[in-house]
């Protein structure tokens, strides 16, 4: 009986150092998985980061655009303001001399060539 025991004890040690082998054997592999997936997951993020920096370049790029674009629209815009109050001084200023010189609202009535209307028409 002594010896049943023994034999039980011995085969039931047996089983616990098994079941510690494939326990030590499961949490390796979970240990390797994870090492992949950690190196994956930094791959990843590295990644990231390049294209990160490389969308904060084009960011950066096309804000500068934008602003160089809103700078070129102002003066452009100040260039057309300037453009038509020269035009409007001028036509004020033709329209004062054609009521006070006859001489000139005389010029301006005239007909205009048929050569130079087409050169205007074109």
């Amino acid at each position: 009986m002594l010896g049943q025991l023994r034999l039980i004890l011995a085969g039931l040690i047996l089983v616990a150092f098994l079941a510690l082998g494939i326990v030590a054997l499961w949490y390796r592999g979970q240990a390797f998985d994870a090492r992949a997936a950690a190196a994956k997951a930094s791959a990843a993020l590295e990644t990231a980061e390049a294209v990160n920096k490389a969308q904060q370049a084009a960011i950066g790029r096309l804000r500068a655009e934008a602003e160089r674009n809103d700078r070129l629209t102002a003066e452009l815009a100040k260039k057309l303001a300037d453009a038509n109050a020269e035009l409007l001084d001028l036509t004020e200023s033709r329209n004062e001399l054609e009521d006070a010189d006859e001489t000139v609202r005389d010029y301006l009535r005239a007909p205009v060539p048929d050569a130079l209307r087409r050169l205007y028409d074109r």
